[in-house]
């Protein structure tokens, strides 16, 4: 088993540049409210998951920017 955030510490729209290190530390160690017990399994898919969300966002917004 993992704690795993509810609300990613990095959100979907965002890179862990876009963070400053308070910001950071206040999303990693969140309410308990936040958190989730998951097995580990479950953990990485939810990871690789928003992870592939991530990038697919990222490719958009520099394809605007193009």
């Amino acid at each position: 088993m993992v704690a795993d955030h509810l609300l990613p510490v990095i959100n979907i729209n965002e890179t862990l540049s876009d963070l400053d290190w308070n910001t950071l530390i206040d999303r990693l160690w969140c309410e308990e409210s936040n958190l989730q017990a998951v097995d580990t399994d479950c953990h990485k898919i939810k990871t690789k998951e928003e992870n592939k969300l991530r990038r697919a966002h990222k490719k958009v917004k520099l394809k605007k920017l193009s």
